[in-house]
């Protein structure tokens, strides 16, 4: 499938989002972005599931750390310890790394046009 690097920063401090795509259909595309902690080496890498709508032109997280099938509202407290808002937030994480990405980023190779 096709992938590519975004980074932004400078040198050795600079952080790198790895896009993948993995499944395209007719009306939707899947997406895994990645993002590894080098900095905070005790934190995980961020793991973010998209499917993208491409008539609504729309993207939805539907998977982040590994986890699926988030509800849109939990009651709290509930056994996981999930927001009663996760979906919502998880997101707004996706909105505001995409900010971030188009403020910042620059791709470390060119993306392969789709046909």
């Amino acid at each position: 499938m096709d992938s590519a690097h975004l980074n932004w920063g400078v040198g050795e401090q600079a952080d790198r989002l790895l896009i993948k795509v993995t499944q395209r259909c007719r009306y939707t595309t899947m997406l895994e972005l990645q993002q590894p902690q080098k900095q905070a080496f005790w934190l995980p890498d961020i793991v973010m599931q998209l499917r993208l709508y491409h008539d609504a032109r729309l993207a939805e997280v539907t998977g982040y750390q590994n986890v699926r099938n988030i509800k849109t509202c939990y009651e709290w407290p509930n056994p996981k310890m999930l927001q009663p808002d996760e979906k919502v937030q998880q997101n707004q994480l996706l909105a505001e790394w995409l900010e971030l990405c188009l403020q910042h980023g620059w791709l470390s190779e060119p993306v392969p046009r789709i046909k």
